[in-house]
C-alpha cells in the first residue's frame, strides 16, 4: 500500500464484465476480507465497481502494493483474462479501520473465512490456535496438540510432576487426558489440580510458561507444514489471539468495542509474529 499525502492508494484490477467472476476467483486470497470480525471495513471495498467505460474494478488488499508482489500464477491468471492493473484512492484511513484491515483475529472457534493465500483451507485461522489437533514432538515426547504440550509443562511445575505424563500422546491410566485439546486445558485447571491433590508452584510456572510456549511453537513451525504455510500467509498482518478477558488477557486480547484498537498483552499472537518474521 502506498501513500499520497494523507490518502491511501490500493491496487486494482480492471476486467470486462464477462471476466469478472473468473478474476474474483483468481484474486480471492488477496481481496479485502474482515479477519477481525468488527465489521469496521467499508462495504464498498469488497464490491465490484463499475467504471464509466464498462470495465469492472476489483480492489486488492493493500498489503499487496504492486502486481509483482502477487504469486506468479495469480498474476498470470488475471492478465490472461485481459486484466489491467491500476490504483484506487481509499482516502484517509481511520485508525480503527486500519487496525481492522491489517489484523487477523483468531481462536479455536474462528469461523471459516477466505484464506490470505492460495491452497489454504477456510478454517486456516483455527490452525493458528493451540487447540488445533495436530501432533507435535517436544523434548522427546509426543503430544496431540500444543495445548497438551503446554499443560504438560505446567504440570511439571507442580508438586506432582508425574502428572505431565498424562498429557502425552498415547498415555494410559487414570491420569491420561486423551486427545481432546479442550480436555487438556481442563486437566490443567485449578479444579483438576485440586481433584488430583496437586499444587502448582505459581512462581515457578510464571517464569517457565513463556519458554514452554516458545518451544512448542518452534516445534510446530518445524514439524507441521500446514501451520507453517498458514503463518507465512499472514505476512503483513498483525496476529491477535482472541480472549474474552480482553485488556486483562496475558496470552491474547481483543479489539476494543469503541476504539477498535487492540487490547491485552497478546503474548501468543506476538510469539507467532516473531516466529513468522524470524525475530
Amino acid at each position: 500500500m502506498t501513500e499520497r499525502g494523507s490518502a491511501r492508494v490500493a491496487l486494482t484490477l480492471e476486467v470486462t464484465p464477462e471476466h469478472t467472476a473468473a478474476a474474483q476467483a483468481a484474486l480471492a486470497p488477496f481481496a479485502i476480507h474482515d479477519y477481525g470480525g468488527g465489521k469496521r471495513l467499508p462495504k464498498a471495498w469488497s464490491r465490484v465497481r463499475a467504471r464509466p467505460d464498462g470495465a469492472r474494478g476489483l480492489l486488492v488488499h493493500p498489503r499487496v502494493d504492486d502486481p509483482s508482489a502477487l504469486p506468479e500464477a495469480t498474476r498470470a491468471a488475471c492478465e490472461a483474462l485481459g486484466g489491467r492493473w491500476g490504483q484506487r484512492e481509499l482516502g484517509e484511513l481511520d485508525p480503527a479501520v486500519r487496525v481492522a484491515l491489517f489484523t487477523v483475529v483468531f481462536f479455536s472457534k474462528s469461523r471459516d473465512v477466505p484464506a490470505p493465500a492460495p491452497g489454504l483451507p477456510p478454517s486456516w485461522r483455527r490452525v493458528l490456535s493451540n487447540f488445533h489437533p495436530a501432533p507435535v514432538r517436544v523434548d522427546g515426547h509426543d503430544y496431540a496438540s500444543v495445548e497438551h504440550c503446554f499443560q504438560a509443562a505446567k504440570a511439571s511445575c507442580s508438586d506432582r510432576p508425574e502428572l505431565a505424563r498424562g498429557f502425552r500422546l498415547g498415555a494410559t491410566g487414570p491420569s491420561a487426558v486423551g486427545s481432546d485439546p479442550a480436555a487438556a486445558k481442563r486437566a490443567g485447571g485449578r479444579g483438576a489440580y485440586a481433584k488430583a491433590g496437586a499444587s502448582l508452584d505459581v512462581e515457578a510456572w510464571a517464569k517457565a510458561r513463556e519458554g514452554a510456549m516458545e518451544r512448542a511453537l518452534a516445534a510446530r513451525w518445524q514439524q507441521q507444514p500446514l501451520f507453517r504455510a498458514v503463518l507465512e500467509a499472514t505476512a503483513g498482518f498483525a496476529l491477535l489471539h482472541f480472549e474474552r478477558s480482553g485488556a486483562r488477557s496475558f496470552w491474547g486480547g481483543s479489539l476494543h468495542r469503541d476504539t477498535g484498537q487492540a487490547q491485552g498483552e497478546n503474548r501468543l499472537g506476538r510469539m507467532l509474529m516473531a516466529l513468522r518474521d524470524g525475530a
